[in-house]
């Protein structure tokens, strides 16, 4: 809020990620998840924010960041995470998709400057624009666009 930048936020869900725990059983789901997260924080910056908000979707924060660099950013993972897989116990290789939705506050376009009212708005939005991907077909970005 102070810098006046952009900045966005994505929602992160592994896709189908019950046939894993299905397939392989939870420790092997959970080494998933793990792998999941090491690989973001490979591909994010020190500044940027990850957290798991539930199950297997995890929110991750990108401070200073437009809509066009945000993209770079989701696309870059995407990709990065649908070619390394994660070993299985058994020794077997484990890949995995992931559907992101991505939204941006920029303090341009939009008036409200509280931080729990633009956190909660673009949370939501970077939710909806997630579930947006998973019903076009999973392993996609989808950019939110609308009203906050």
């Amino acid at each position: 809020m102070r810098s006046g930048h952009p900045i966005s936020f994505l929602m992160l869900d592994i896709d189908h990620f019950k046939n894993v725990n299905d397939q392989y059983g939870y420790p092997c789901g959970d080494s998933v998840l793990a792998n999941l997260v090491k690989h973001c924080r490979e591909q994010l910056r020190i500044i940027d924010i990850l957290g798991r908000v539930g199950g297997e979707e995890f929110l991750v924060v990108l401070p200073e960041s437009s809509q066009e660099d945000c993209y770079e950013v989701t696309e870059r993972l995407r990709r990065w995470v649908a070619s390394n897989p994660t070993l299985s116990d058994h020794g077997s290789e484990i890949f995995i998709t992931i559907s992101i939705g991505m939204s941006t506050y920029d303090p341009r376009y939009f008036g409200e400057n509280n931080p729990v009212t633009i956190f909660k708005a673009f949370y939501k939005t970077a939710d909806q624009a997630m579930y947006k991907a998973r019903m076009a077909g999973r392993n996609r970005v989808e950019v939110w666009s609308g009203n906050v």
